[in-house]
């Protein structure tokens, strides 16, 4: 297991608005993280990627939380976590939904922070008109909207706490050692790799975050193309769009990777 060094990730497993883009695994230049690319978004003034998230200098003070060099607005917000009958991310050892890189992903994916606002530049915070991130919700993408995550998959739990809980629901090792699922079968890429240590030296506590099941950089990440069967263009973006995931969509792979269902 590794602390990310990364994130803007997408928070919802299922999202309801597909990206349809180069390859996954080719890396984030021209990917659907690549904000110059994005019709209705101010490009960066010197065509940089990395700069709508990061910063090699100046970087923007989060107050001891995790922080690769961050030059994006933060998302503030405290964040109301998941809650049901069968589970409650609170005690599941939750201290934070939004604990390591889910925050950063936030201040884009929460549907009121610019997704082109970087380097404090305040010019450039721009909420488009039309596009992918059009509509009062950014097309569907936002998550976590007025802080409030009771409706999509917890994050922020401590996974060790998660797997003594009792709960039979999930593939045996899902949380150390198994790998995601590939065309059926196990893959290559452990799924503990996702989780934030929270010691920064491999000693945890481990949690669950966005960056679990997204890939923000478009590297290790799968494709998720299948027949749609639909015969016209309208579904295309949707069932071909890269969700930045680690497993298929098609089969609910990336579903069964984890819960034994």
């Amino acid at each position: 297991m590794k602390k990310l060094v990364c994130m803007l990730a997408f928070a919802a497993l299922c999202a309801g608005t597909a990206f349809a883009g180069p390859t996954p695994g080719t890396g984030v230049l021209n990917s659907p993280h690549d904000i110059n690319t994005l019709a209705g978004l101010q490009k960066d003034i010197q065509g940089r990627v990395c700069a709508f998230c990061h910063t090699p200098h100046h970087a923007v003070d989060l107050g001891g939380e995790y922080n690769p060099l961050w030059s994006h607005q933060p998302f503030t917000g405290a964040g109301i976590p998941y809650e049901s009958a069968t589970f409650d991310a609170d005690n599941n050892g939750a201290i934070d939904p939004l604990i390591g890189p889910s925050r950063l992903c936030m201040s884009c994916h929460d549907g009121a922070i610019a997704p082109d606002q970087h380097y404090g530049a305040t010019h450039l915070g721009t909420l488009p008109v039309s596009g992918i991130y059009a509509s009062d919700d950014f097309g569907g993408i936002a998550v976590g909207l007025g802080g409030y995550f009771g409706n999509d998959h917890p994050i922020g739990f401590d996974v060790a706490e998660s797997a003594t809980s009792g709960d039979t629901g999930f593939v045996a090792g899902w949380y150390n050692g198994a790998t995601w699922l590939l065309g059926g079968t196990p893959g290559s890429v452990r799924i503990d790799a996702g989780f934030y240590d929270a010691s920064g030296v491999g000693a945890g506590p481990f949690y669950f975050t966005c960056a679990t099941c997204h890939d923000v950089h478009n590297q290790d990440n799968v494709e998720n193309s299948v027949a749609n069967g639909l015969g016209d263009a309208a579904h295309l973006d949707e069932v071909n769009g890269n969700y930045f995931v680690f497993a298929p969509q098609s089969g609910s792979q990336l579903c069964l990777s984890c819960h034994n269902k």
